[in-house]
């Protein structure tokens, strides 16, 4: 996760539980296009882990027939875990990535 300095600190959604609970079923990303109607642009999104609307995250459940723990974990991050990018850093010049450490 990166911020802006001066961010707080949040959490992540992690879709780990997703792919697992697709496993377990024999689910594809083919049955979520097919059977749910879920676009490849959502499933691109979903593997790169980025936010997908509550929409969709329903349609996985009706899919897959199961709950939203299934398909979507919560991952607190703190201090520790958060990249910071230099705020001296200007277009052109190669950013340096500063890693902040508790304490």
């Amino acid at each position: 996760k990166i911020s802006q300095p001066g961010g707080r600190p949040e959490g992540v959604l992690s879709y780990a539980p997703l792919w697992e609970t697709m496993k377990k079923r024999s689910a594809t990303t083919y049955t979520l296009q097919v059977k749910g109607g879920i676009s490849s642009s959502t499933i691109r999104r979903l593997k790169a882990g980025e936010s997908v609307s509550t929409n969709t995250l329903e349609a996985l459940c009706k899919i897959l027939e199961c709950e939203l723990p299934d398909i979507v974990e919560y991952l607190p991050i703190s201090d520790s875990d958060i990249t910071v990018l230099d705020p001296a850093c200007s277009y052109g010049d190669i950013c340096r990535l500063v890693q902040l450490t508790a304490g």
